[in-house]
């Protein structure tokens, strides 16, 4: 009886044993994909920072000093400086002998021989350094000669003649006379000028064209 008992319990040790050394079978199908789960809750938005403070304005600068006003400008007046007149002596025979003094100016066009006012002066100074301002024509009297200065203008030039009106009969015919400067002033149409109207300024003395131009002296 007791070998039988051995061999059972040998028996069944062998079948397990055997079930054991059982190779797996294959690996089965992946299964479904499960239903995606529930969305997460947000999380609470961060608390925003406090701006800062706006920086103080800065103190406005000093004002600068305002330029000095510029002179009116006289785009349409023309006004030549002083020119000594240095004459040679009278020429021309016995009547009315004459002698000129030209100064060149390429500002006097043919359009400005054709519309402006053209005004000659004439200056003298006397032994105390006063001058004396003449509009030409200017006549004088010395020791019984009667001189005269006339201006006329050309294209490029305006020149003065002095010339000798009458002498006494007998007398020699004397030196030009000298010490004396000249200057133009060229004015445009009154249209164009923008000066008043209906002005002779022929009439006018020298300092009155000065000053309605505000030219200097």
């Amino acid at each position: 009886m007791k070998s039988i008992k051995f061999l059972s319990v040998a028996l069944m040790a062998l079948a397990v044993s055997v079930s054991s050394c059982t190779k797996e079978g294959p690996v089965g199908p992946m299964g479904p994909a499960g239903a995606t789960g529930p969305a997460g809750v947000d999380g609470q938005n961060g608390t925003n920072g406090v701006d800062g403070q706006d920086g103080a304005d800065g103190q406005d600068g000093a004002n600068g000093q305002d330029g000095a006003d510029g002179e009116d400008g006289n785009a349409n007046v023309i006004a030549s400086g002083w020119t000594a007149l240095n004459f040679e002596p009278f020429s021309g025979g016995l009547t009315k002998p004459s002698t000129a003094v030209s100064i060149e100016d390429t500002q006097i066009t043919q359009d400005v021989l054709d519309t402006y006012t053209i005004l000659g002066y004439l200056k003298t100074t006397n032994s105390e350094g006063e001058d004396t301002v003449y509009q030409m024509r200017f006549e004088n009297n010395l020791l019984g000669f009667e001189f005269s200065f006339a201006y006329t203008a050309r294209v490029n030039q305006f020149s003065v003649r002095q010339t000798l009106e009458a002498k006494p009969d007998g007398q020699n015919t004397p030196d030009p006379l000298e010490n004396f400067s000249a200057r133009y002033v060229l004015i445009a149409p009154s249209n164009m000028a923008g000066k008043s109207v209906n002005l002779d300024y022929s009439k006018m003395t020298y300092e009155e064209v000065m000053d309605h131009f505000g030219l200097a002296y």
